[in-house]
C-alpha cells in the first residue's frame, strides 16, 4: 500500500524546467554542464524523471546569446542558469525576470 502511494506521488510530481544558456559548446563547456547535472543528480534531480535541460550554446556571439534567451525565457524555465556574458539576458527590457536566477562561473577543471 505504501508503495502505490509513493508512486502515486512521484507520478503528481511536476518535471522541473532547467534552462542554460552558456558560452560554448567545447570540452569544457560540455564538462561543466556534465559536472552540473552529476551534481542535481546527487541531489535526486534526475534527467527526464523531475527535471528537464534545456541548453542553448551562444558561442561567443552576442546576437545568438539574445537570440536564445529569448528562446529560454519563453520557455517559462522554473531556474535559469547563464555562465559567462550576461548580456543577452540584461539587454531583455521586455522581461522582468521573478523567477529563481543563477549566473554561476564554472570551471570543471577546479578553482
Amino acid at each position: 500500500m505504501a508503495a502505490r502511494g509513493a508512486r502515486a506521488q512521484q507520478q503528481a510530481e511536476r518535471i522541473r524546467l532547467i534552462a542554460m544558456l552558456m558560452l560554448s559548446d567545447n570540452r569544457e563547456g560540455r564538462d561543466c554542464v556534465r559536472a552540473f547535472q552529476q551534481a542535481l543528480q546527487k541531489l535526486g534531480w534526475n534527467e527526464g524523471r523531475n527535471v528537464r535541460t534545456e541548453i542553448r550554446w551562444g558561442e561567443n556571439n552576442v546576437d545568438l546569446e539574445h537570440q536564445y534567451a529569448t528562446e529560454l525565457m519563453e520557455l517559462m524555465p522554473d531556474v535559469i542558469l547563464a555562465a559567462g556574458n550576461l548580456s543577452a539576458i540584461s539587454r531583455r527590457p521586455d522581461y522582468r525576470i521573478d523567477r529563481n536566477f543563477a549566473a554561476l562561473v564554472m570551471s570543471a577543471s577546479g578553482p
